[in-house]
């Protein structure tokens, strides 16, 4: 990192979360000490009570670098009382930046020049609220390393379709970030304190994806968002269409209502093809709920129930 001034402004809080990335969590913290700025950045490192030595890991950086890795420690784990969000208002008393960017213990930044590009374009586009990146993503249990899917959007994309900002690439307005937690006040139930944020800057100002690659995040056995246990990807689109429901409601009066649920449900079919599962009731509830219930829907939910059917018969036929 360039020098800066020890009484300069903190320009860039970089808010980091850790629970057992102890295989990880030095990559991740060098990725934060490679900055070259021409400004000063603080990393607040919040390790959530973890059982291995992550803990250990922080308090060796913190002492070694005490001006930039301020430590955040946990008696007992608050992500389980509390959520994401909750931690996320934990941590406001302590963010001094203009700018706030993440990253978790498990991921990395491989970009020296991450932070002062991404600064550079919010100082001189006063409109844009937040700068966002490409990353690889890398499959723990494959070993496969690929180009995340992060490409421009805007806030009607993000409500209707896919989550395209990756996590570990963004830096945005710290003001925003403050707004959100007041307005919006987001509950323990929703498993993602990202993508609602994300939904909120974009309806509020422009944001802009800058095209380079900036660092690699890691898709764990355990991941939310990557599990493949059928259950687990159910609740996620149940918590996904919660956040959507919410804040379409809050910002647009409940205008893009029946595309939330017509993109839920797609989401639904998907898990089924992909899995040869059968969620005939999990689909139909959602049609009914979201009262998108239609002859096609459930001509194609009797479709693939005929073939679910005919598969477990195959099943049992060659037992």
């Amino acid at each position: 990192m360039m020098p800066s001034n020890q009484t300069d402004p903190v320009l860039v809080t970089i808010i980091c979360l850790v629970y057992n990335h102890e295989p990880y969590l030095r990559q991740c913290l060098d990725g934060f000490l490679m900055q070259k700025t021409d400004f000063k950045i603080e990393a607040i490192v919040h390790d959530d009570c973890s059982t291995d030595n992550s803990r250990a890991i922080i308090q060796e950086y913190a002492e070694k670098y005490p001006s930039i890795i301020i430590p955040v420690y946990e008696s007992e784990n608050q992500y389980s009382k509390i959520g994401f969000s909750g931690i996320n208002k934990l941590l406001e008393p302590y963010v001094h930046g203009k700018y706030i960017a993440f990253c978790e213990g498990d991921d990395y930044w491989t970009d020296p020049l991450k932070l002062q590009k991404q600064v550079n374009y919010l100082e001189i586009h006063p409109e844009c609220g937040m700068v966002y990146t490409q990353a690889y993503q890398f499959e723990e249990n494959t070993g496969k390393r690929s180009l995340g899917g992060a490409r421009q959007t805007n806030f009607e994309k993000l409500l209707i379709g896919l989550n395209t900002i990756i996590t570990l690439t963004t830096c945005l307005r710290s003001e925003l970030f403050f707004k959100f937690q007041k307005e919006i006040n987001p509950p323990k139930t929703w498993l993602m304190a990202d993508y609602p944020l994300w939904l909120y800057i974009a309806y509020h100002t422009d944001i802009y994806f800058m095209n380079r690659i900036t660092g690699e995040y890691r898709i764990l056995e355990n991941s939310a968002s990557h599990s493949t246990d059928i259950r687990k990807q159910i609740n996620f689109i149940e918590s996904s269409l919660s956040i959507r429901l919410f804040l379409d409601k809050s910002l647009c009066g409940s205008s893009h209502k029946k595309q939330v649920y017509q993109d839920a449900v797609k989401n639904c079919f998907d898990i089924s093809k992909s899995n040869n599962a059968n969620l005939f009731g999990e689909i139909f509830k959602l049609s009914k709920r979201g009262k998108i219930v239609s002859v096609r829907n459930i001509l194609k939910m009797i479709t693939y129930s005929n073939r679910w059917g005919r598969q477990i018969i195959r099943k049992r036929l060659s037992l």
